[in-house]
């Protein structure tokens, strides 16, 4: 495993196309600011119907998805991941939330794409975007 984590290091995430689905400005920010820090392309908005409009006026295909559980209007990060995924296929994903019930909604909905209880180190962040580049798949489970 450790040899698997050092070639992750060697993973340039320069120009991959980052959904972040979080309507909590700080933590928005903070997201921003490490996918720039990583030369990710960052998109983040509060909700998937401005993700998408997003994307779609700069010509842009999402690579990942990384969406908060709990967003406004009642919907979920969930909702969001399907919404993106409906529009552009199956795009790898995590679901990420503060609830300690998150690992048994995993369980429970059988979700495809990974669930990551909050908070979240910047280096956990690099490490499942590398994952995500190297696999173009979401649905590795790693929990924290």
């Amino acid at each position: 495993m450790e040899e698997s984590r050092a070639e992750g290091h060697s993973v340039s995430l320069e120009g991959f196309v980052v959904v972040v689905i979080e309507d909590d400005d700080n933590t928005a920010q903070a997201m921003t600011e490490l996918l720039e820090e990583c030369h990710c392309v960052p998109v983040v908005h509060a909700d998937a119907a401005g993700a998408m409009a997003f994307l779609s006026s700069r010509e842009l295909t999402p690579q990942a998805i990384i969406a908060d559980y709990r967003l406004q209007d009642d919907l979920t990060g969930v909702d969001a991941i399907e919404s993106v995924r409906a529009k552009y296929g199956l795009v790898p994903a995590a679901l990420v939330s503060g609830e300690l019930s998150i690992v048994e909604l995993q369980e429970e909905r059988h979700l495809d794409y990974t669930v990551m209880q909050k908070p979240l180190d910047p280096a956990t962040i690099k490490n499942l975007l590398r994952t995500f580049r190297l696999s173009g798949s979401g649905s590795e489970r790693i929990t924290r």
